[in-house]
């Protein structure tokens, strides 16, 4: 696991690369990093306790706290090099990791999810525990509260109807898997070496 740094003339581009894949990276993957702090929360009205699985950059986590409403933050602490790598970020994280209501823990699963898209190459999966009704004109209000806007007014999401566009496909749609398919585990690492193969 490392950090890279490259400095192209104008702004220093951080990597964090687990088994040589880029798992994070600021300013490079900022969009869908901040996607997946906000969505659930926007989703989501006045969720007061939230779960992220895997720490990476903070930048999701960092994007979490920005809401109000968070009063607890749980994170799943895959790796302790992460955690401590993640410092190297604590600019694109607005330093989370020291955020009072941030607390490491551990993973859980969720039967329910859809899909966002983050850039060309990154999909966000937001798992659900059950289905959540969404209230679109409650959900567009949160959006509009000054704090939201401003903070992803740097990814140029800068309207409701523009986050709304990230959706490919809706929890209503989202279970694709079957149930006797295998799940990825500790024990069953299916997607371990998925990534690498790819560029093969």
């Amino acid at each position: 696991m490392t950090v890279n740094s490259y400095d192209p003339g104008e702004n220093t581009e951080l990597s964090l690369r687990v088994k040589g894949k880029v798992d994070a990276s600021a300013p490079g993957d900022m969009l869908p990093q901040l996607l997946l702090g906000h969505i659930p929360l926007l989703l989501h009205s006045g969720a007061e306790e939230v779960l992220v699985v895997g720490l990476g950059s903070g930048v999701t986590c960092g994007g979490v706290l920005w809401h109000d409403s968070v009063k607890r933050l749980d994170v799943v602490k895959i790796s302790p090099e992460v955690v401590e790598d993640s410092q190297f970020f604590q600019h694109a994280n607005d330093d989370a990791l020291n955020n009072d209501r941030l607390h490491l823990t551990f993973s859980a699963l969720f039967p329910h999810i859809s899909i966002w898209m983050g850039v060309d190459s990154d999909l966000i999966l937001i798992g659900l525990a059950k289905p959540v009704f969404v209230d679109w004109e409650n959900m567009e209000e949160r959006f509009s509260q000054p704090r939201i806007p401003e903070h992803l007014a740097h990814v140029n999401v800068l309207r409701f109807p523009v986050f709304l566009a990230a959706e490919r496909v809706s929890q209503a749609n989202g279970y694709f898997t079957t149930p006797d398919e295998v799940p990825h585990t500790d024990e069953f690492p299916r997607l371990e070496y998925l990534a690498q193969r790819g560029f093969f």
